[in-house]
Protein backbone atom coordinates (compact mmCIF):
# COMPACT_ATOMS: atom_id res chain seq x y z
CA UNK A 1 0.00 0.00 0.00
CA UNK A 2 1.05 3.54 -0.96
CA UNK A 3 1.34 5.10 2.81
CA UNK A 4 2.16 8.92 1.97
CA UNK A 5 -1.07 9.74 0.36
CA UNK A 6 -2.89 8.94 4.23
CA UNK A 7 -0.23 10.97 6.02
CA UNK A 8 -0.92 13.77 3.43
CA UNK A 9 -4.64 13.22 4.26
CA UNK A 10 -4.21 12.98 8.00
CA UNK A 11 -2.34 16.30 8.08
CA UNK A 12 -4.82 18.38 6.09
CA UNK A 13 -7.58 16.74 8.17
CA UNK A 14 -5.89 18.21 11.21
CA UNK A 15 -5.28 21.65 9.18
CA UNK A 16 -9.29 21.57 9.05
CA UNK A 17 -10.45 20.33 12.57
CA UNK A 18 -8.44 23.17 14.50
CA UNK A 19 -9.91 26.06 12.09
CA UNK A 20 -13.44 24.81 12.56
CA UNK A 21 -12.85 24.55 16.41
CA UNK A 22 -11.58 27.85 15.88
CA UNK A 23 -14.84 29.48 14.16
CA UNK A 24 -17.16 27.21 16.06
CA UNK A 25 -15.74 28.17 19.65
CA UNK A 26 -16.14 31.78 18.39
CA UNK A 27 -19.48 31.34 17.74
CA UNK A 28 -20.74 29.71 20.24
CA UNK A 29 -18.89 32.62 22.70
CA UNK A 30 -20.37 35.15 20.59
CA UNK A 31 -23.94 33.97 19.93
CA UNK A 32 -26.58 36.38 17.89
CA UNK A 33 -29.67 35.91 18.29
CA UNK A 34 -32.09 35.95 14.96
CA UNK A 35 -35.80 34.72 14.15
CA UNK A 36 -34.94 33.03 11.08
CA UNK A 37 -33.23 30.28 13.09
CA UNK A 38 -34.78 26.76 13.23
CA UNK A 39 -36.21 24.73 15.65
CA UNK A 40 -33.30 22.20 15.13
CA UNK A 41 -30.73 24.82 15.81
CA UNK A 42 -31.86 25.30 19.41
CA UNK A 43 -30.71 25.15 22.76
CA UNK A 44 -29.43 21.66 22.11
CA UNK A 45 -27.17 22.44 19.50
CA UNK A 46 -24.39 23.90 21.44
CA UNK A 47 -24.05 20.50 22.87
CA UNK A 48 -24.37 18.44 19.85
CA UNK A 49 -21.49 20.47 18.31
CA UNK A 50 -19.05 19.78 21.42
CA UNK A 51 -19.94 16.09 20.67
CA UNK A 52 -19.43 16.34 17.16
CA UNK A 53 -16.30 18.40 17.31
CA UNK A 54 -15.09 15.86 20.75
CA UNK A 55 -15.45 12.77 17.73
CA UNK A 56 -13.55 15.12 15.37
CA UNK A 57 -10.43 15.42 17.51
CA UNK A 58 -10.42 11.67 18.79
CA UNK A 59 -11.05 10.70 14.48
CA UNK A 60 -8.07 12.70 13.80
CA UNK A 61 -5.81 11.30 16.60
CA UNK A 62 -6.73 8.07 16.34
CA UNK A 63 -5.78 8.24 12.17
CA UNK A 64 -2.76 9.29 12.71
CA UNK A 65 -1.57 6.91 15.27
CA UNK A 66 -2.68 4.12 13.71
CA UNK A 67 -1.19 5.66 10.31
CA UNK A 68 2.07 5.78 12.73
CA UNK A 69 1.36 2.21 13.68
CA UNK A 70 1.46 0.91 10.07
CA UNK A 71 -2.30 -0.34 10.61
CA UNK A 72 -2.57 -1.48 7.00
CA UNK A 73 -6.71 -2.10 7.81
CA UNK A 74 -7.06 1.34 9.09
CA UNK A 75 -5.00 3.53 6.93
CA UNK A 76 -6.78 1.62 4.12
CA UNK A 77 -10.05 3.37 5.38
CA UNK A 78 -8.13 6.75 5.65
CA UNK A 79 -7.09 6.41 1.73
CA UNK A 80 -11.07 5.68 0.63
CA UNK A 81 -12.38 8.40 2.41
CA UNK A 82 -9.84 10.72 0.77
CA UNK A 83 -10.29 14.50 1.06
CA UNK A 84 -14.38 14.03 2.14
CA UNK A 85 -13.48 14.54 5.78
CA UNK A 86 -11.08 17.74 5.19
CA UNK A 87 -13.87 19.28 2.41
CA UNK A 88 -16.56 18.40 5.05
CA UNK A 89 -14.84 19.94 7.93
CA UNK A 90 -13.95 23.08 5.63
CA UNK A 91 -17.17 23.40 4.42
CA UNK A 92 -18.97 23.81 7.65
CA UNK A 93 -15.95 26.12 9.21
CA UNK A 94 -17.82 28.35 6.59
CA UNK A 95 -21.25 27.23 7.13
CA UNK A 96 -20.93 28.49 10.77
CA UNK A 97 -19.44 31.75 9.64
CA UNK A 98 -22.30 32.41 7.29
CA UNK A 99 -24.86 31.15 9.32
CA UNK A 100 -23.60 33.42 12.42
CA UNK A 101 -23.52 36.18 9.79
CA UNK A 102 -27.21 35.73 8.64
CA UNK A 103 -26.28 35.09 4.97
CA UNK A 104 -28.61 32.27 4.39
CA UNK A 105 -27.86 31.77 0.63
CA UNK A 106 -24.30 31.18 0.94
CA UNK A 107 -25.05 29.18 4.39
CA UNK A 108 -27.28 26.88 2.30
CA UNK A 109 -24.94 26.25 -0.16
CA UNK A 110 -21.89 25.05 2.09
CA UNK A 111 -24.18 23.19 4.45
CA UNK A 112 -25.27 21.20 0.94
CA UNK A 113 -21.61 20.81 0.49
CA UNK A 114 -21.00 19.99 4.11
CA UNK A 115 -23.82 17.42 3.73
CA UNK A 116 -22.75 15.30 0.54
CA UNK A 117 -19.07 15.38 1.46
CA UNK A 118 -20.40 13.18 4.89
CA UNK A 119 -22.68 11.57 2.71
CA UNK A 120 -19.35 9.97 1.01
CA UNK A 121 -17.47 9.80 3.78
CA UNK A 122 -20.46 7.63 5.75
CA UNK A 123 -20.76 5.78 2.17
CA UNK A 124 -16.75 4.62 2.65
CA UNK A 125 -17.09 3.60 6.36
CA UNK A 126 -20.14 2.27 5.82
CA UNK A 127 -18.95 0.08 2.69
CA UNK A 128 -15.86 -1.08 4.82
CA UNK A 129 -18.17 -3.06 7.89
CA UNK A 130 -17.59 -4.74 9.29
CA UNK A 131 -15.27 -2.90 11.31
CA UNK A 132 -12.98 -3.80 14.12
CA UNK A 133 -14.48 -2.16 17.20
CA UNK A 134 -11.59 0.81 18.12
CA UNK A 135 -12.80 1.62 14.00
CA UNK A 136 -16.34 2.09 14.70
CA UNK A 137 -15.76 4.05 18.30
CA UNK A 138 -13.19 6.46 16.09
CA UNK A 139 -14.60 6.77 12.92
CA UNK A 140 -17.85 5.16 12.28
CA UNK A 141 -18.99 7.17 15.58
CA UNK A 142 -18.31 10.20 13.82
CA UNK A 143 -19.29 9.67 10.50
CA UNK A 144 -22.76 8.70 11.64
CA UNK A 145 -23.37 11.98 13.99
CA UNK A 146 -21.70 14.41 12.37
CA UNK A 147 -23.98 13.06 8.90
CA UNK A 148 -27.25 13.03 11.09
CA UNK A 149 -26.28 16.77 12.31
CA UNK A 150 -25.69 17.88 9.08
CA UNK A 151 -28.63 16.52 7.84
CA UNK A 152 -30.76 18.60 10.36
CA UNK A 153 -28.83 21.62 9.73
CA UNK A 154 -29.30 21.52 6.21
CA UNK A 155 -33.31 21.33 7.28
CA UNK A 156 -33.08 24.08 9.73
CA UNK A 157 -31.10 26.16 6.94
CA UNK A 158 -33.75 25.41 4.31
CA UNK A 159 -36.55 26.55 6.90
CA UNK A 160 -34.53 29.67 7.28
CA UNK A 161 -33.25 30.49 3.80
CA UNK A 162 -37.04 30.14 2.61
CA UNK A 163 -38.37 32.50 5.47
CA UNK A 164 -35.51 35.34 4.56
CA UNK A 165 -36.66 35.05 0.44
CA UNK A 166 -39.88 36.73 2.09
CA UNK A 167 -41.74 34.01 2.41
CA UNK A 168 -44.61 35.28 4.76
CA UNK A 169 -46.65 32.24 5.71
CA UNK A 170 -49.26 32.82 8.17
CA UNK A 171 -48.24 31.02 11.84
CA UNK A 172 -50.48 27.83 11.16
CA UNK A 173 -48.68 27.64 7.80
CA UNK A 174 -45.07 27.99 8.94
CA UNK A 175 -46.15 25.29 11.49
CA UNK A 176 -46.86 22.83 9.81
CA UNK A 177 -43.82 23.21 7.85
CA UNK A 178 -41.75 23.21 10.68
CA UNK A 179 -43.88 19.94 11.40
CA UNK A 180 -43.29 18.27 7.97
CA UNK A 181 -39.89 18.73 8.61
CA UNK A 182 -39.48 17.46 12.42
CA UNK A 183 -41.44 14.39 10.67
CA UNK A 184 -39.06 13.89 7.76
CA UNK A 185 -35.78 14.17 10.51
CA UNK A 186 -37.57 11.24 12.76
CA UNK A 187 -37.79 9.20 9.39
CA UNK A 188 -34.53 9.70 8.57
CA UNK A 189 -33.45 8.04 12.23
CA UNK A 190 -35.64 5.15 11.60
CA UNK A 191 -34.47 4.76 8.18
CA UNK A 192 -30.95 4.89 9.24
CA UNK A 193 -31.27 2.04 12.09
CA UNK A 194 -33.47 -0.22 9.83
CA UNK A 195 -31.19 0.28 7.06
CA UNK A 196 -27.51 0.62 8.39
CA UNK A 197 -28.53 -0.10 12.04
CA UNK A 198 -26.82 3.33 12.58
CA UNK A 199 -27.91 3.73 16.21
CA UNK A 200 -25.59 6.90 16.60
CA UNK A 201 -27.64 8.65 13.53
CA UNK A 202 -30.78 8.53 15.67
CA UNK A 203 -29.20 9.36 18.93
CA UNK A 204 -28.47 12.77 17.31
CA UNK A 205 -32.10 13.10 16.19
CA UNK A 206 -33.63 12.15 19.33
CA UNK A 207 -31.20 14.77 20.72
CA UNK A 208 -32.52 17.22 18.15
CA UNK A 209 -36.64 16.54 18.43
CA UNK A 210 -36.11 16.97 22.39
CA UNK A 211 -34.78 19.75 22.03
CA UNK A 212 -37.85 20.87 19.99
CA UNK A 213 -40.55 19.95 22.16
CA UNK A 214 -39.01 21.61 24.70
CA UNK A 215 -38.35 24.80 23.42
CA UNK A 216 -41.75 24.87 22.20
CA UNK A 217 -43.80 23.70 24.99
CA UNK A 218 -42.15 25.92 26.92
CA UNK A 219 -42.66 29.06 24.80
CA UNK A 220 -45.86 28.41 23.63
CA UNK A 221 -47.67 30.91 22.37
CA UNK A 222 -50.06 31.92 19.27
CA UNK A 223 -46.96 32.17 17.11
CA UNK A 224 -46.27 28.45 18.22
CA UNK A 225 -49.19 25.95 16.93
CA UNK A 226 -49.84 22.89 18.81
CA UNK A 227 -48.95 21.41 15.67
CA UNK A 228 -44.90 21.52 16.35
CA UNK A 229 -45.74 20.02 19.81
CA UNK A 230 -47.65 16.75 18.58
CA UNK A 231 -45.36 16.54 15.94
CA UNK A 232 -42.40 16.36 18.04
CA UNK A 233 -43.86 14.86 20.87
CA UNK A 234 -44.65 11.61 18.18
CA UNK A 235 -41.70 11.30 16.68
CA UNK A 236 -39.36 11.57 19.56
CA UNK A 237 -41.35 8.74 21.34
CA UNK A 238 -41.48 6.51 18.21
CA UNK A 239 -37.59 6.80 17.62
CA UNK A 240 -36.44 6.53 20.83
CA UNK A 241 -38.85 3.26 21.64
CA UNK A 242 -37.13 1.94 18.25
CA UNK A 243 -33.91 3.11 18.85
CA UNK A 244 -34.13 1.34 22.23
CA UNK A 245 -35.58 -1.94 21.08
CA UNK A 246 -32.52 -1.89 18.63
CA UNK A 247 -30.38 -1.89 20.95
CA UNK A 248 -31.55 -4.40 23.14
CA UNK A 249 -31.75 -6.79 19.94
CA UNK A 250 -27.99 -5.46 19.21
CA UNK A 251 -28.82 -4.54 16.03
CA UNK A 252 -26.45 -1.78 16.34
CA UNK A 253 -23.11 -1.83 13.90
CA UNK A 254 -21.21 -1.46 17.07
CA UNK A 255 -22.12 -5.22 17.48
CA UNK A 256 -21.05 -6.49 13.83
CA UNK A 257 -18.62 -9.70 13.98
CA UNK A 258 -15.73 -9.51 11.97
CA UNK A 259 -15.20 -13.31 10.04
CA UNK A 260 -11.63 -14.53 10.60
CA UNK A 261 -10.51 -16.98 7.62
CA UNK A 262 -9.13 -20.45 9.37
CA UNK A 263 -5.87 -21.56 7.23
CA UNK A 264 -7.27 -24.49 5.07
CA UNK A 265 -5.67 -28.15 5.39
CA UNK A 266 -3.62 -27.40 2.04
CA UNK A 267 -1.65 -24.23 3.50
CA UNK A 268 -0.71 -26.51 6.19
CA UNK A 269 0.36 -28.86 4.60
CA UNK A 270 2.26 -26.21 2.83
CA UNK A 271 4.07 -24.44 5.80
CA UNK A 272 4.49 -27.93 7.40
CA UNK A 273 6.62 -28.87 4.00
CA UNK A 274 8.39 -25.94 4.21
Amino acid sequence: MNLPPAKTLITFNIIATVIFATLLIISILSPVENQNHHYFYGEAANGIWLIVLFLMFLFCGYTAYQFKKQNLETTRIIEQIGAWYFIAAIGVSVWVYTWQHDDYVLSMCFILITLLSLAQFYKVVSTARPLKYDDNIYIHFLASMSFSWALLLSLANLAAFIKALGWSATPDAEAGWAALLIIVAALAGVVMIFKKQDVPFAVVVIIALFSVFTQSYEHNSQDTSTRIITASKFSLTLLTIYTVLNIIGKRVYLFDKIEVEKPTKSKKKEVAFI
